[in-house]
């Protein structure tokens, strides 16, 4: 199958001049009030060190599939503890659980949800105790949890889904969604056919909580984030629609994105390119619809991508290459890459396309962005580059 460039495969990367031929799906987005207001709905030692800088090429990506869906299961494996207790991607052993003990409401309905959140003030907690299908965007009030008992005595736990292209939640400021499988319909691959694209958490305020979570299924992503949310401990997999797809997508803020499994996303982390994020101790795995961890021009303020373990080296699709890291852009304040194990391909010769890491800019300088300690190839490395295992 013939390969595409970044730009014609998805409107949504601009080229080297910022311009677009067609409306931006992130620009429409905003401009729609999607991303913002929340109307949307997984042997050797690798001893190489980054020592040169490489420069930019051409980008590239390949057409995207049907043959290579997933049936929205989980493909990664999470919920054991790890050596150092990390806990990657959540479930059982993850020490942070609320038990329905706490809880100030019940949910086994959507009517029984639906008047929770209305009836539930701040410091309250709504359970989640059956599995909830919704048609309707529900919104979570500002200081308010919403969870369920995931891992707790291996519990699977509560779930809400929809078949529906909605905003499945609309979290308001200083919220937690925990414990909680949310899964939207669209699991596997599908070419882009319009909006609108569902969402399963997107946040409208300050000191948003997602943990113990497992999310799978939205077109256009699985977490959004605009504020300083914080992600962490759980398993997003299956978000792959092409043009979109995000596990988590930042469009603005300061987000930490940790101790996180990851797979089968178009892109498992996105930035828009402003805001900042700070990606640490996950897992990502073999699975990817394109680069794994984004950053769109034009760069962002701070971007901290470190001891993460990313297993991709191929588009799922036809076995094209594919990359760990692209930075499309100059990163404002602080770009650092470092202890990283990625089982691509050493870019001491320049960043080319199907290397680990590549910038879309004439070399890691110019992005103001520096690599440090990370190691590459599939072979297991000395020291503390990766994820926590």
């Amino acid at each position: 199958m013939p390969r595409k460039t970044s730009n014609e495969q998805c409107t949504d990367e601009r080229d080297s001049g910022g311009r677009t031929d067609a409306l931006s799906r992130r620009s429409w987005l905003k401009l729609s009030g999607i991303a913002v207001t929340g109307t949307l709905f997984g042997s050797g030692v690798a001893a190489a060190h980054d020592t040169e800088t490489p420069s930019s090429a051409e980008g590239t990506s390949v057409d995207a599939e049907d043959e290579a869906g997933a049936d929205g299961s989980a493909t990664t494996e999470s919920g054991s503890a790890n050596a150092d207790g990390a806990n990657l991607g959540g479930g059982e052993g993850y020490p942070n659980t609320v038990p329905q003990s706490a809880a100030d409401y019940t949910a086994g309905s959507f009517s029984e949800l639906e008047s929770a959140l209305g009836d539930a003030a701040e410091g309250q907690t709504v359970y989640v105790t059956g599995e909830i299908s919704v048609d309707s965007t529900l919104t979570v009030p500002s200081g308010v949890s919403l969870a369920s008992n995931r891992g707790i005595d291996g519990a699977q736990s509560g779930a809400i889904t929809t078949d529906e292209e909605i905003t499945m939640l609309e979290v308001e400021g200083d919220s937690r969604i925990t414990g909680i499988r949310i899964g939207g319909p669209n699991s596997e691959y599908q070419e882009w056919d319009g909006y609108p694209a569902g969402a399963g958490i997107v946040s409208n305020g300050s000191g948003v909580e997602v943990d113990n979570c497992e999310i799978h299924g939205f077109a256009y992503a699985g977490v959004n984030g605009s504020n300083d949310e914080h992600v962490h401990h759980c398993d997003i997999h299956n978000n792959p629609q092409d043009g979109l797809g995000y596990g988590v997508d930042c469009t603005g803020g300061d987000q930490t994105i940790e101790y996180c499994t990851f797979n089968y996303n178009r892109h498992s982390v996105a930035s828009s390119g402003s805001g900042s994020y700070t990606v640490r101790n996950n897992h990502f795995g073999p699975e990817t619809v394109d680069h794994v961890i984004d950053v769109h021009p034009p760069g962002g303020e701070t971007i901290i991508i470190e001891n993460n373990t990313v297993e991709a080296t191929e588009h799922v699709q036809d076995g094209g290459e594919t990359e760990a890291v692209y930075i499309r852009g100059d990163v404002g304040e602080e770009g650092v890459i470092r202890n990283n194990w990625f089982y691509g391909s050493d870019p001491s010769d320049g960043g080319d396309p199907g290397e680990a890491v590549r910038t879309a800019l004439s070399s890691w300088d110019e992005a103001n962005v520096t690599l440090e300690n990370n190691a590459y190839g599939s072979g297991e490395p000395n020291g503390d580059a990766g994820a926590p295992r």
